[in-house]
């Protein structure tokens, strides 16, 4: 059974997942998966218009001047761009053999790219607007300058890598752990269920040997008076003695033992009404072979005594149709109609169907397949289990 412990850690661990996503949101939007991409993009570029607008504000401070906005332009998408062609390579170059030796040509190869770029695109705009070239008489200073700054987004682009990487982790961390938790209280579960439903079985049961022996005296008192009665006795022996058999191996029993007491309850609830019974039955007779195919016990028998509980046997305008058919490939088919009964009934709470699906599930999981009509005039069932 799922433990009080394992509830409370469970408790626990969800508050504080609840309590980390509240106070990272942010950081998750820029750096997890937890919204969508319009909403990172918008992130994205909301974090870089402070920075150019921290920059901008900070030079025009420093020097009251203010650069033509077209080189802002240019030269922050320039910026840009190395920023995210990194944070694009350097996940692959880490990937494979040499992976912590291979981001080094890679860094050096964005650097030398953007250094290029960077040159030829101030060459073309001091062309364009006549100015001295004073790249060419200092260009070293100009090398060392741009160095550093592309070095920056580098440096920068890896940083935000790193902490990706890290939510991710922790991301898939966290999912893996609820799903251990989510498998540890399914099991759980199982294991209560399992152990409700033997309870149940458990609750029914009586003494069989005391069981017996007091119906064997019933029926040669029985069999002095009435030999219908004591017929009728010995009928319900057979199918109790069934039931309360031992356990077959694997759990199965023979599927010409569960015909066989089917039959023979058929015949007890004709003998137990003082009325004709309408019912069509159809139980296929079955060969050597098909009649050692294994069967969860008492399934098919409980679903038609389900239908001589319920169903009313009296109308011959409605008659109820029993089929069991036995087909290629180890299919067995079952299927139960039956007008409903319009007077009263003794209650029932369902636990005898309710206990059987719980059965077919732990014995037959995904190899049966369970149709139920349940409207206010007829009730039809129908089952088909891959032996």
């Amino acid at each position: 059974m799922l433990s009080k412990e394992h509830y409370l850690l469970h408790q626990r661990q969800l508050a504080c997942d609840k309590l980390h996503e509240m106070t990272n949101a942010w950081l998750y939007g820029i750096l997890g998966n937890s919204i969508n991409a319009r909403q990172r993009a918008a992130l994205h570029v909301f974090a870089w218009t402070v920075y150019i607008g921290y920059e901008i504000a900070t030079l025009y401070f420093i020097s009251r001047q203010i650069g033509y906005w077209v080189d802002y332009v240019i030269f922050y998408g320039l910026n840009i761009s190395l920023f995210y062609t990194n944070a694009a390579i350097l996940p692959k170059a880490v990937r494979g053999r040499w992976k912590y030796l291979k981001p080094i040509p890679v860094l050096f190869g964005l650097m030398a790219a953007y250094l290029i770029v960077k040159y030829t695109i101030d060459c073309q705009l001091i062309n364009m607007r006549g100015e001295q070239k004073i790249i060419d008489n200092n260009i070293s200073s100009y090398i060392t300058m741009n160095f550093w700054r592309g070095t920056f987004f580098l440096i920068a682009s890896s940083f935000y890598l790193a902490v990706r990487w890290v939510f991710r982790f922790r991301e898939v961390s966290i999912k893996e752990r609820n799903a251990t938790l989510a498998s540890e209280m399914a099991r759980a579960k199982l294991e209560t269920d399992l152990i409700i439903a033997n309870n149940a079985y458990l609750q029914q049961q009586i003494n069989p040997h005391f069981l017996f022996n007091s119906l064997n005296l019933i029926y040669n008192s029985f069999h002095k008076e009435s030999l219908e009665a004591a017929a009728c006795l010995s009928k319900l022996s057979d199918i109790l003695r069934y039931c309360y058999k031992p356990a077959y191996k694997d759990n199965k029993a023979p599927l010409y033992a569960e015909l066989y007491h089917i039959r023979q309850l058929i015949e007890l609830n004709k003998l137990r009404f003082d009325h004709p019974l309408y019912l069509n039955a159809e139980i296929q007779d079955l060969t050597e072979e098909e009649g050692n195919a294994k069967i969860l016990p008492l399934v098919l028998l409980t679903l038609t005594e389900n239908m001589f509980k319920h169903g009313n046997l009296k109308d011959n305008a409605h008659p109820a149709r029993l089929m069991i058919r036995y087909i290629a490939g180890g299919i067995l088919k079952f299927r139960s109609r039956n007008w409903k009964r319009k007077w009263a009934i003794a209650h029932s709470d369902g636990i005898g169907l309710k206990n059987t699906i719980k059965r077919l599930d732990y014995s037959y999981p995904e190899k049966y397949k369970l149709n139920i009509v349940d409207n206010s005039d007829y009730y039809d069932l129908e089952l088909q289990i891959q032996l």
